[in-house]
């Protein structure tokens, strides 16, 4: 059994579990202390709490071949402890604390949702047992594959270039920035959603398949969505990022079709920001794609452990 220790209850935590989950089949389990959100349809191990001593006695129980731990060092100590093999979750941005560093130094296998070529700075010990997965997240994928089932029109309406604002809050700018923002980009049709819509089914991936630019923050769920549609984007920074959103604007600016943007863009520098991002290929977000890192997943901790990848991963 592989087991999926998940602490965090926020949507992109569920949503990249499920991901795992789905990669790995039948013998993956999740394990967490939070009620399943509606649709998920995998077996549920629900814990009392989210306490050590709680999760240390279901590890004791259960006896799980493999843990993968989305959580809190002392959670993975504890799989450690009890001699489980030991895959951690990395964080963006969270490669220079040392409490998580701790953790990434006991693992047997370290997933990085973020590609190769974005781990400029991982410790050499580090990178030869991290797998890269990109983009990972469950709600984008399964959207990305009912497209390609789909006869795709071009991302325009007629003489308009469509572009899709996501943000963090459900406000983003008010009714006088817009008409400002509107004026200052003629040629231009916006749509404004908020970020959380990516993980539920809606509208805002109608307006994706449309899109031409997207303006977003950087955040592992609008990653996940713009690979799965593989749109050009702005990026823009907040005032004060955290060090995530800092770091995956810094990775896909050098690895991915995006503009870098500095917080709060006037309105007339939307313009040529619009169409610098217009002007990438977005197909350059096929680096981001977590499908092979995935497909190795599957293969490393899913009955093939035999193989060169296996070993090369688990005994480094």
């Amino acid at each position: 059994m592989i087991a999926i220790y998940l602490h965090d209850p926020r949507r992109e935590s569920f949503d990249r579990a499920r991901a795992l989950v789905a990669a790995l089949g039948e013998d993956a389990r999740l394990v967490t202390a939070h009620p399943p959100p509606l649709g998920w349809s995998s077996d549920w191990n629900l814990l009392a709490d989210s306490d050590r001593r709680t999760w240390v006695t279901w590890l004791r129980t259960h006896s799980p071949d493999t843990v993968i731990v989305d959580g809190p060092v002392e959670h993975a100590r504890a799989v450690r402890d009890l001699g489980a093999r030991l895959v951690v979750i990395a964080l963006p941005g969270g490669r220079g604390q040392a409490e998580r560093g701790s953790a990434y130094a006991d693992a047997d296998l370290i997933l990085a949702p973020w590609p190769q070529a974005a781990a400029r700075g991982w410790p050499e010990a580090w990178r030869r047992r991290t797998l890269h997965l990109g983009a990972l997240g469950w709600r984008s994928a399964e959207v990305a594959r009912q497209v390609e089932r789909l006869q795709r029109a071009g991302r325009s309406d007629g003489a308009l270039w469509h572009c899709v604002a996501l943000w963090p809050t459900h406000a983003g700018p008010g009714p006088r920035e817009r008409r400002s923002i509107a004026v200052e980009t003629p040629g231009w049709r916006w749509t404004y959603a908020p970020e959380h819509e990516l993980l539920e089914p809606g509208p805002v991936w109608s307006h994706l398949m449309r899109a031409k630019v997207a303006v977003c923050a950087p955040s592992v769920a609008t990653m996940a969505a713009l690979t799965a549609f593989q749109v050009p984007a702005v990026l823009v920074l907040p005032e004060r990022p955290t060090a995530a959103q800092s770091f995956l604007a810094e990775a896909a600016g050098s690895t991915a079709p995006v503009v870098v943007a500095k917080p709060s863009p006037r309105p007339e520098e939307w313009h040529s920001l619009l169409h610098a991002a217009r002007r990438l290929d977005g197909r350059l977000w096929k680096e981001w794609s977590p499908e092979p890192g995935l497909a190795e997943l599957a293969e490393v901790l899913v009955g093939r452990e035999g193989t060169a990848a296996a070993d090369e991963l688990l005994n480094a």
